[in-house]
């Protein structure tokens, strides 16, 4: 079995495949080092989120699945909904099995915060960085595991290519590419977990970190696997605006505007209550969309963005936040002196991906998908907080499933073939015009962004289409560029143009605002609930519908 991707999923998958004694291979482009148990380089996104959903205590699991359907607009798929909520509880008991002691009250209870969209406060954490203690615990089981010969992780590793069934045992081939060197590897095998995350890195500025490059999802579709809601993206209200390239976009915590963060223009009103009745409290959505529109109303400031006003919560910070208190200090803010910040919207979460059932499943048998490379779990927008619940839930499903299914096939055996590729890579890329690739790769940002954000309309999404179609006529001379890793550098940018015309396609199939698609020339939402799929047929992109039910919430 292979499992691609090390963010949470890949690991809670990891740890779920090895049982049985299987032996698992774990593929990453991150760098793993067995004695520190640590990721050398902080990649993936899950590592930083401070808080998942789970119902507990006078909570219900039926309420938290009418909230995650309601705030999907109705379009994220029930059967998936209601396993992501029902299993929540149970990984709890997993987290505190492996180490990770949540947050309590004084009476012994978990400890929760409020998360837009959310009817109650249902988002358990530690501190504000539980992402940092699941990872932490879960490499202390990865070393276990390694040291145990189950699972061996094979690192600097990005893969390229996947060609599906090629023999009688139904074994898949995988070609990767190294990182650092770009020799070719391939792996046979009959079973493999895309763990890899999707990542809205084509937008600037983004959450989502340099790593997250849609590989997983552009080979889906090279697969002909079912895309679904590829036009849902989700852009975080609170990204922080600053000076330091790594920090500008990274997010300002949610549950703060529950405890007193308030938004202002650059006339000092609070605006936020002229586009929504809760205010700074809607869901992520609504607040994007009324700073969006604020700031292209001119009431913004000179660098883009408005004023958070932390005033009422400055002491909440310096006695619970204190990631959030160093990544500030980082991004440049005093907040001791001066009590707001800047910030605007960020692009942060893609809740679109490949099409899965209840067990990871794809239309391919031994492809599992989960993490936020899959589609359907959230429709038409995310809730603050079920990000990491569908990380934690959904990566122990394939891995648990994905064990079955290979314990179905094969015995006790190694499962992999490994071997070094024949092939060389080509650093020169042929096109009907000479691109900069640097240049091409920031407009590319700069586009999605303006034309495929928050706000959309027909004429943006066409333009955006027709250009990002310009773009990919371009040639490039790999080998004439300043840095050793240009084909890398190639590769993430292939990967997110591409996966920016799924966006833009789906997007203009959907004539109404819905979720985290809003058109301001479909400003209304239609009367019945639809899901569009992408897929590749005859060398180009198809599109079919999902007529999904009305569905009756109590």
């Amino acid at each position: 079995m292979v499992i691609i991707g090390s963010g949470i999923t890949g690991l809670v998958a990891a740890y779920y495949a090895c049982k049985e004694n299987k032996k698992v291979s774990l593929v990453t482009k991150n760098y793993y080092s067995n004695n520190e148990y640590s990721w050398k380089s902080n990649g993936g996104c899950s590592w930083k989120t401070h808080a998942f959903n789970v119902a507990l205590g006078e909570d219900r699991v039926e309420d938290h699945i009418v909230d995650t359907m309601i705030g999907s607009d109705y379009l994220a798929n029930e059967e998936l909904v209601e396993v992501l909520c029902s299993e929540a509880p149970l990984i709890v008991d997993f987290l505190e099995e492996i180490g990770v002691n949540l947050d309590r009250n004084e009476d012994g209870t978990i400890q929760k915060k409020p998360f837009g969209g959310n009817g109650i406060s249902r988002a358990v954490f530690v501190e504000d960085r539980l992402g940092y203690y699941i990872v932490k615990a879960l490499n202390n089981q990865m070393n276990n595991l390694i040291t145990t010969g189950q699972l061996t992780i094979l690192e600097g590793l990005r893969v390229v290519e996947v060609e599906t069934n090629i023999d009688e045992e139904n074994k898949h081939l995988l070609t990767f590419i190294n990182v650092s060197t770009n020799e070719l590897l391939e792996i046979k095998t009959h079973t493999i977990i895309f763990a890899d995350g999707g990542g809205a890195s084509m937008y600037a500025p983004t959450a989502s970190s340099e790593d997250k490059t849609c590989d997983g999802l552009n080979l889906a579709y090279e697969m002909g696997l079912d895309l679904i809601d590829m036009e849902f993206v989700q852009f975080h209200p609170t990204g922080l605006v600053s000076d330091n390239p790594i920090y500008n976009g990274s997010l300002f915590e949610e549950s703060l505007r529950f405890s007193g963060a308030k938004l202002k223009n650059k006339n000092g009103e609070r605006f936020m209550f002229s586009y929504n009745p809760l205010g700074e409290c809607a869901t992520r959505d609504k607040v994007s969309r009324g700073i969006y529109m604020e700031i292209m109303k001119g009431n913004g400031f000179e660098n883009g963005s408005v004023e958070l006003d932390l005033s009422d919560c400055y002491e909440e910070i310096i006695d619970s936040y204190p990631a959030l208190k160093e990544r500030l200090v980082q991004a440049g803010y005093d907040i001791e002196e001066n009590r707001s910040i800047f910030i605007k919207p960020t692009a942060h979460f893609m809740m679109g991906g490949v099409k899965i059932n209840s067990k990871c499943e794809t239309n391919i048998s031994g492809i599992y998908f989960a993490g936020e490379s899959a589609g359907g779990v959230h429709g038409a927008n995310r809730l603050g907080g079920n990000g990491l619940t569908e990380a934690l839930v959904f990566g122990k499903i394939a891995g648990t499933e994905a064990l079955n299914y290979t314990l179905s096939l094969i015995s006790n055996t190694d499962m992999e073939e490994i071997m070094l590729s024949k092939r060389t890579v080509n650093y020169k890329i042929n096109g009907l015009v000479k691109g900069d690739l640097y240049s091409d790769f920031k407009q590319l940002k700069e586009v999605m962004y303006k034309n495929v954000g928050p706000v959309r309309t027909k004429k943006g999404l066409e333009d955006s289409l027709a250009y990002l179609k310009s773009l990919k006529a371009h040639s490039y001379d790999l080998t004439s560029l300043p840095t050793k890793n240009s084909y890398q550098i190639y590769l993430d940018y292939k990967n997110l143009l591409f996966t920016s015309e799924l966006i833009v396609t789906a997007a203009l199939l959907r004539n109404e605002s819905r979720g985290s698609h809003y058109r301001e020339d479909y400003l209304d939402k239609l009367d019945v609930n639809k899901n569009y799929i992408l897929k590749k047929e005859k060398n180009q992109v198809c599109t079919s519908v999902i007529d999904t039910p009305k569905l009756q919430l109590n």
